[in-house]
């Protein structure tokens, strides 16, 4: 017996229907990161900005895995507070997570944008930036950091 949303039921419509669904849930925002584009994110309010998608992924969240400094700048723009947690398990600001990718070009971007760099970049552990680029023993986020400082 199978799940009355398990695609075994939908037979020769399992694709179309699974497509279905993806498009529908698809609100485009994370293609934007992905292209860096803002033209569709501008006829968005703040709070759909703040928004999460399926997985709990943030748009601060994606522009850093993307290494998008210029969506960085926008949502600061629209008033995100890039300050916070902003993966599924509420953990790391874009800070933490531009440590851990190792984008230290989006490290002086969040800086740039007032976000300091000795305070705490986690919501557990209250550790700052530099203690996670010793931890990943990262000689050039260490030395950007340090030079910030």
């Amino acid at each position: 017996m199978s799940f009355i949303g398990s695609s075994s039921l939908w037979g020769d419509q399992a694709v179309a229907r699974l497509c279905e669904i993806v498009m529908d849930s698809n609100d485009g925002m994370a293609q934007q990161v992905v292209e860096n584009r803002t033209d569709l994110l501008d006829l968005c309010s703040k709070a759909e900005l703040e928004r999460t998608d399926d997985l709990g992924l943030s748009l601060p969240f994606l522009a850093v895995y993307y290494n998008q400094a210029d969506i960085l700048r926008y949502l600061h723009r629209r008033g995100l507070d890039l300050s916070q947690p902003c993966d599924p398990m509420g953990f790391g600001s874009p800070l933490f997570y531009a440590i851990a990718l190792k984008r230290s070009d989006l490290i002086n971007v969040l800086y740039k944008l007032g976000y300091k760099v000795s305070k705490s970049c986690d919501s557990l552990f209250n550790r700052v930036p530099l203690d996670y680029a010793v931890r990943y023993d990262d000689p050039d986020t260490i030395s950007i950091l340090i030079t910030i400082i």
